[in-house]
């Protein structure tokens, strides 16, 4: 806003001189003031209470210079904490509920198991977590993320070298994670949505909205990983018309997540005053460039 002001008044200048200028825009600056002045203020008091408090605690709710944000029910995470907030970026560590996510969950192949299943095991869970986000007057939600880290392992079971009739199978195992955005309201429409696969060691997570909302936001995270995991097998034959036998190897994957993060991104919406002053400070640069191609 500032910057076309600056502009306007540049070009006002060469047409008609300093004076006239301080005179046209001394409404503009009167204006102004208030209005800086309102949020300098908030901007000062939320300075102050921030230096107060140097712990980081975990709510339910939570209250920036540009919204309120609460989490609603129980779901992903039960509680969350204020990082940080400044220049309208806001960010969140989301408290996971139980550790369901947070403790690296591990699935083993079933043991012992020698029919031609493998052992195999299977374990899936969904989670998510509603939000509403209570936009201040005078701003909008320019980008909300998730971010964090996920951590696994892939053990395949892997039985000895097998020569004919013989034959050996190593063990199957999968892990993975998808991690949703939603707005909270039927139809639930997706904002941002990404998979991991395979996930072995440590991998980060993005998933963003540069989508901007002017109102008061339902927001809902939804996750869901699975594992999957099957025995390798050693089938041995004395020959091709003989009895065989199996046995089995048991395979292991691991999957985990840590340090999850909500960012919120807001910015100050101009007033409708703000705009009618650019718009009569432009119409002054037409009626100056009028004036000058006249003369």
């Amino acid at each position: 806003m500032l910057g076309g002001l600056y502009f306007v008044m540049v070009i006002f200048r060469e047409y008609y001189g300093a004076a006239p200028l301080l005179i046209s825009l001394s409404f503009i600056h009167s204006s102004l003031r208030r209005t800086t002045m309102r949020k300098i203020s908030a901007a000062l008091m939320l300075s102050v209470l921030a230096l107060g408090s140097s712990t980081v605690h975990a709510a339910t709710s939570i209250t920036t210079e540009g919204f309120g944000i609460a989490i609603q029910g129980n779901g992903l995470a039960d509680e969350m904490a204020l990082l940080s907030s400044e220049a309208g970026t806001s960010r969140f560590n989301l408290d996971l509920r139980n550790n369901e996510l947070g403790v690296p969950l591990t699935l083993y192949s079933i043991s012992g198991s020698n029919d031609y299943t493998l052992g195999y095991n299977r374990y899936s869970l969904q989670l998510g977590s509603n939000f509403t986000i209570d936009l201040h007057d005078g701003y909008r939600i320019d980008s909300i993320a998730v971010s964090g880290t996920i951590y696994g392992s892939l053990n395949p079971g892997i039985p000895p070298a097998a020569e004919y009739p013989s034959f050996s199978k190593i063990g199957e195992v999968t892990n993975s994670f998808d991690v949703r955005l939603r707005m909270g309201e039927s139809p639930y429409p997706t904002l941002a949505a990404q998979t991991y696969d395979a996930i072995q060691g440590d991998r980060s997570v993005l998933v963003a909205s540069n989508q901007a909302f002017y109102d008061d936001l339902m927001l809902r995270l939804d996750t869901e990983f699975e594992l999957t995991a099957q025995a390798g097998a050693y089938f041995g034959y004395a020959g091709p018309y003989d009895d065989h036998y199996i046995s089995t190897y048991d395979s292991s994957v691991t999957f985990g997540v840590r340090d999850l993060v909500l960012t919120v991104q807001v910015s100050p919406v101009p007033e409708p005053s703000t705009w009618s002053m650019l718009a009569a400070g432009f119409g002054l640069l037409a009626m100056a460039a009028r004036s000058r191609r006249k003369a």
